[in-house]
């Protein structure tokens, strides 16, 4: 029974300072049941000995156990380190390997503080022995006669020891109980220390994990850093055709401003050159005006005209009244007469004939002045059409200089992007110099944590090897262990201490790593931004590209309409220089008629000088027929006079619709010379259109496949 309760005492010694948790982990292994077992041996062997051989043996116990369990507990700390490697060639983990190691130490430990109470208690048990010796010095000597008897024989125990032995189980028991308590408050400790120890631990594998973690930052920022190299090549490189395509665009933007400068001037030269033709039209207009003006004139004259040869024809009749009755005095005069008759007989078929013709030349007048207010109409539309053409061409004008304003402020901001993306560039380019050497720094950062790891690496082992050996070296001195204990507790805040200013590290790395990453985002946000604002404004320029293409070939449209008027206009000049030909013509003829007429009228006045010869030399009474005949002389004398002054009014018109027939002919040519100059000028601006299509076609296309 004291044997079974001892062993409880000691199962609840132990059971209180061992985890449970721990206790339930460690159950399945090989090592703890032999542990078990091996503790229960020892300790029912050290009751049978105490109990059989009693306290005198307890030094000789003590001092051939002792060395036996230290043997054993290295034994049992060689099986694990041993099963560590041999258990299926899979090595245990280290959670399961250090709460056993420590379990036997603990147990070492408190081993060698029960060995130290057992040996307190045995020199107290001597010394009261020895007091109670000096009283009773024949109970001693039977005792000492009974022990050595009982050694010597091994016979039945003594009943005196038996109280004492109880008497010192009973003390045991309370200074176990004491000792219990101790262990309990060292439990909490080393529960505390284990708590701390796992915390260690999980600290230690957080900021393992969390270094790891930070080398593949590292590494990825490393990737990225070399990503952010290579982009920035590519982004250099495409910076770089971005210049030459903007340089290109500059001259494009140069050639179209010159080209567009050259229409300008065209179009100023084409307005100077409405505005000739303008005053040309008016010119003609007048001329036209002055022509009708004449034509009036001359179907006056044609009305006198015909009023005198009504007067005439009046007159003759009146000579026929007075040659009837003059023939009726004068029978010799009759013959001359019947003459005379006959020939103002054909005279009235010839002035019937003049006036029939008259009559046709007022038709073809009539005709002339209603193609001439049709002229004078259609001249009138073609003035409109011109003002709106002018209109037109100066809202064109008005236009193209706002384009060419638009074009060249583009220029200018183009020109101030360029500088603010040189600018931008110089900027990325110190940046990626800054990342690069801060990507230096960062590796020889990573370099030295991977140092201080492998350091920290090398220091774990070392301090695992201090602990082996500081875990046998604690077998021979409590006050070392405790020392080097406080030393690991120095060394694990120092290591907390390190482990903090590394986390400190990591987060500012972090943060650092994380403010470059942003940089470098609104880096790369930033050039693709301006990477779209300039395909944008190339949009932009492609797009005001085509207008100006539409632009011009509504020009050129315009401008073939202006040549096609041009022509037409000439077709109306080259017609209304025939009609003034034909009039010319029927003037001529006319003016022919009119010699005619002359020529007979002379005729006529030849005969009328021979017939007043002979009647004045036949009649010299007839005064009357005299006076008649010095009136129609009077007359005839008039009529020439007119004649001969229409004659030189007509010298004149005609002298005047020469000259401008001629001028008409040289504006007209001149007009033709510009005509096929413009025509040759919209030909090579067709070509340089088409040479520009092709090249901006081109652009356009290196412009797509480089984006």
């Amino acid at each position: 029974m004291t044997k079974h309760r001892f062993r409880e005492s000691i199962k609840s010694f132990f059971g209180h300072h061992v985890d449970p948790e721990k206790d339930e982990e460690l159950k399945g292994s090989k090592i703890v049941s032999m542990f078990d077992t091996y503790v229960q041996h020892i300790f029912e062997h050290w009751y049978e000995d105490m109990t059989l051989q009693g306290l005198s043996n307890y030094p000789y116990w003590h001092s051939h156990a002792s060395p036996k369990i230290d043997e054993k507990v290295a034994t049992i700390l060689k099986l694990i380190n041993d099963e560590e490697v041999e258990e299926n060639g899979v090595p245990i983990a280290n959670s399961k390997k250090e709460p056993l190691v420590q379990l036997i130490e603990d147990f070492h430990r408190h081993y060698q503080n029960l060995y130290a109470h057992y040996d307190h208690l045995t020199e107290e048990l001597r010394k009261k022995a020895h007091g109670k010796g000096e009283k009773d010095a024949s109970s001693s000597s039977s005792s000492d006669s009974d022990s050595d008897g009982y050694s010597k024989d091994g016979g039945s125990k003594n009943g005196h020891l038996e109280r004492e032995l109880q008497a010192i189980a009973e003390g045991i028991k309370q200074e176990l109980e004491t000792a219990n308590l101790e262990i309990a408050d060292l439990k909490q400790k080393l529960t505390d220390t284990r708590e701390e120890k796992d915390a260690l631990n999980s600290d230690y594998l957080a900021s393992l994990s969390k270094v790891r973690e930070a080398e593949k930052i590292i590494t990825n920022l490393k990737l990225d850093s070399e990503r952010s190299e290579s982009e920035k090549s590519k982004l250099v490189v495409e910076n770089e055709e971005l210049r030459n395509k903007l340089d290109a665009t500059a001259k494009m933007e140069a050639e179209l401003n010159q080209t567009s400068e050259e229409l300008y001037r065209e179009n100023n030269n084409l307005i100077l050159e409405k505005e000739t033709a303008v005053k040309r039209i008016e010119d003609s207009e007048k001329f036209t005006e002055d022509l009708r003006r004449e034509v009036s004139l001359l179907k006056e004259e044609n009305i006198s005209l015909k009023q005198e040869l009504d007067t005439v024809r009046g007159e003759v009749s009146d000579m026929q009244q007075k040659l009837e009755s003059s023939e009726q005095r004068v029978s010799e005069l009759s013959r001359s007469l019947n003459a005379t008759v006959e020939e103002n007989n054909s005279l009235n078929l010839k002035l019937s004939e003049v006036s029939n013709e008259i009559q046709l030349a007022q038709g073809t007048i009539q005709q002339l002045m209603a193609e001439m207010s049709q002229s004078k109409e259609e001249l009138g539309e073609k003035e409109r059409e011109l003002l709106t053409l002018q209109e037109l061409h100066e809202v064109h004008g008005n236009q193209s200089s706002a384009q060419l304003k638009e074009l060249e402020a583009q220029v200018t901001s183009l020109e101030l992007e360029l500088e603010q993306l040189r600018a931008t560039n110089r900027e990325q380019v110190l940046q990626i110099e800054n990342k690069a050497s801060e990507a230096k720094q960062l590796g020889e950062v990573n370099i030295g944590l991977h140092s201080q790891i492998s350091e920290l690496e090398m220091m774990s082992k070392k301090r695992e090897e201090e602990l082996l050996t500081l875990a046998k070296k604690f077998e021979d001195n409590e006050k070392e262990s405790l020392s080097r204990v406080e030393n690991l507790t120095v060394q694990i805040n120092n290591l907390l201490a390190d482990m903090k200013s590394l986390r400190t590290q990591k987060a500012q790395l972090e943060e650092h790593i994380a403010v470059k990453d942003d940089e470098a985002s609104t880096q790369v946000k930033s050039l693709m931004d301006q990477i779209n604002n300039l395909q944008q404004e190339l949009e932009s320029l492609q797009s005001q590209k085509a207008e100006l293409e539409v632009q011009l070939e509504s020009k050129t449209r315009a401008i073939s309409d202006h040549v096609i008027k041009i022509e037409n206009a000439k077709e109306e000049i080259a017609s209304k220089s025939e009609d003034q030909q034909r009039v010319l013509q029927e003037k001529e003829g006319l003016l022919a008629q009119m010699k005619e007429l002359e020529f007979d009228v002379n005729s006529l006045k030849n005969q009328k000088g021979e017939l007043e010869e002979d009647l004045r030399t036949k009649i010299k009474e007839n005064g009357q027929l005299r006076e008649e005949s010095l009136g129609l002389r009077s007359q005839i004398s008039e009529l020439e006079m007119i004649s001969k002054q229409r004659q030189e009014e007509l010298l004149t018109l005609t002298k005047k619709f020469e000259d401008n027939e001629k001028e008409s002919l040289s504006r007209v040519e001149n007009l033709t010379v510009q005509i096929n100059n413009l025509l040759a000028d919209m030909e090579s601006l067709r070509t340089q259109k088409a040479q520009l299509e092709e090249h901006i076609v081109v652009k356009g296309d290196e412009a797509s496949t480089q984006v």
